[in-house]
């Protein structure tokens, strides 16, 4: 096992946990995971409250685009009651403060340069294709973000946040601790073969998210959860950005920028790998230094 480097005085003052907060572990994790299993089946219940059916979302790709009439079919949608029952459990928990913020530094400070640039990439990307795009809706462009937004941070604070803080709460390595969410995190686009899709795409997918996956959690190491929020945000919105912008001069331009955003991603993997056995070497120096003194007269 890897341990922590120290914190410095302030900055552990600043982060210090909540006296009442729950200690974080991977048993209170997966109360989390059935929460978040559960929470998208509310749709069910919405005509009790005088919503319509599920299945008059079908195809609804975003989750809050279908043809809701009633204030039950907003808040009963998957994406919806999904961030507020989830928000619920970690306010019970107390894991804010915990879920968003690093307790160390990431050292060398250099591998925080990469999830930014990724960001700054894809954002980039975002803006020029929906600027190209023909008479785009400004209001269906803020509805697809703010939907968008929701998945990720559902995804996001499931992840990079309550599964990371559990694990470590659980004293798992921090190797186990990159390498169980990225994997979870892909793993759960199985589901994907359930809606019909085909072994091929998948297969392509589970790679894919598993790169991304790694992004963002070098992304929560450089800058917290937010960070990791936003290289996923940013790549999963330029998929929906650049549609519009295909029959656009600027398709180019957004199509390098997406290229350049995704191999920056890529550089992640060996990134995140170069930074934890750097950690584990610090470690393991620091547990042989403290030894020699131990053993000394």
């Amino acid at each position: 096992m890897t341990s922590e480097p120290a914190l410095r005085a302030s900055r552990a003052d600043r982060l210090a946990l909540d006296a009442r907060a729950l200690r974080p572990t991977v048993v209170l994790a997966a109360i989390y995971v059935f929460v978040w299993l559960i929470a998208p089946f509310v749709e069910f219940i919405a005509p009790a409250f005088g919503g319509s059916r599920p299945a008059s979302h079908a195809g609804d790709v975003f989750g809050l685009l279908g043809d809701q009439s009633t204030l039950a079919d907003y808040f009963f949608s998957s994406v919806a009651f999904s961030i507020i029952l989830i928000a619920a459990v970690i306010t019970v928990l107390r894991w804010w403060r915990i879920i968003q913020f690093e307790p160390t530094r990431l050292r060398p400070r250099a591998f925080a340069v990469l999830p930014w640039l990724t960001t700054a990439a894809f954002a980039l990307a975002v803006i020029i294709g929906i600027a190209a795009t023909p008479n785009p809706s400004p209001s269906l462009v803020a509805l697809q973000a703010v939907a968008m937004l929701g998945i990720v941070f559902v995804e996001e604070i499931g992840w990079r946040g309550v599964a990371v803080v559990g694990l470590r709460g659980s004293r798992f390595p921090e190797w186990s601790v990159w390498l169980i969410t990225s994997a979870g995190f892909a793993l759960m686009h199985l589901l994907n073969l359930v809606g019909g899709a085909d072994i091929e795409s998948t297969v392509f997918q589970l790679v894919f998210t598993f790169l991304l996956g790694t992004a963002c959690y070098l992304g929560r190491r450089a800058g917290g959860l937010w960070l990791a929020v936003a290289v996923h945000f940013t790549n999963n919105f330029l998929q929906a950005a650049a549609q519009g912008s295909v029959d656009s001069p600027l398709f180019g331009v957004v199509n390098a920028l997406a290229l350049v955003g995704q191999i920056l991603l890529l550089l992640s993997l060996p990134a995140t790998i170069v930074l934890l056995v750097l950690e584990a070497r610090r470690a393991r120096r620091g547990v042989a230094s403290a030894g020699d003194r131990a053993d000394a007269p």
